[in-house]
């Protein structure tokens, strides 16, 4: 018997058992296609791990970059603050400088 034969068939015996409404309910919830056997689930499960694998190596690639990341703003940071400090003494030298001169 065909898949379409064998639709067919269940759909006239469930209209006899439970009316032709609940029949085209019914079997608008099964698969039009080929139900999916063992060896397609084993197939899905292994394109499943994989890309498990693929994220997991590229969380771990994201966390090295973002810990790049923190340590490059970490050290600009600071040559900002040494930058500043310095300009802050130099302007104040500078203003002692001048003051002293003045004054």
């Amino acid at each position: 018997m065909t898949e379409v034969t064998a639709r067919a068939a269940l759909y006239s015996r469930l209209s006899e058992v439970i009316g032709v409404d609940n029949a085209g309910t019914l079997m608008s919830y099964l698969p039009g296609e080929e139900p999916a056997t063992k060896l397609d689930i084993r197939r899905l499960e292994e394109r499943i791990d994989h890309l498990d694998e693929r994220i997991d190596h590229l969380d771990d690639k994201l966390d090295r970059r973002m810990d790049e990341f923190h340590f490059a703003l970490l050290a600009q940071g600071r040559t900002y603050v040494i930058a500043s400090i310095g300009s802050i003494i130099s302007t104040g030298a500078l203003v002692a400088a001048i003051t002293g001169v003045m004054g």
